[in-house]
């Protein structure tokens, strides 16, 4: 998972992302680098990634931000912003992995699919039926073993 790794690999992945030394990454080829790393994001997670650090950056920098978060494939990405928005999602994964461990209220290692809608209102402030969109979007997409519940490593898959 490459929100999981630091700064010093972060700036790696970045130059050798960026071929052809412009210092800047399109969209895509964020998606692709973000991939090829262990994280598993689509277009417009990236995009909402990075309007979620909006407030982490310097104002003349915002709009670059919000036209990225429009689905603006053109808009290219630095180090700088790839690097916020790294140390974000690893504060966002810290965060999930402590709402894990509230919210496993038996201990047993899984979150059950209630106990998921539990985690997923407290974390993104969701209503009883936003929650459970997104519960069951998690466990559509990071359920490994089709159980119906999420063990801390697919959670934290799921969101990294």
């Amino acid at each position: 998972m490459a929100a999981l790794k630091g700064v010093s690999d972060w700036e790696a992945m970045w130059t050798e992302a960026d071929k052809d030394g412009s210092g800047f990454l399109s969209v895509h080829e964020l998606r692709d680098l973000l991939n090829k790393n262990g994280s598993h994001v689509n277009d417009k997670e990236i995009s909402q990634m990075f309007m979620n650090i909006h407030n982490h950056t310097h104002e003349d920098k915002r709009q670059g931000i919000l036209e990225l978060a429009k689905g603006n494939s053109d808009e290219k990405i630095d180090k700088e912003k790839f690097i916020i928005a790294m140390k974000h999602l690893q504060g966002c994964l810290h965060t999930a992995e402590q709402l894990f461990d509230k919210f496993d209220k038996d201990g047993s290692g899984f979150l059950e699919k209630r106990e998921l809608m539990e985690v997923c209102k407290a974390a993104y402030g969701l209503s009883d039926r936003e929650a459970r969109e997104k519960a069951e979007g998690l466990l559509d997409l990071s359920d490994r073993d089709y159980d119906g519940r999420m063990s801390k490593a697919e959670l934290m898959n799921a969101l990294a």
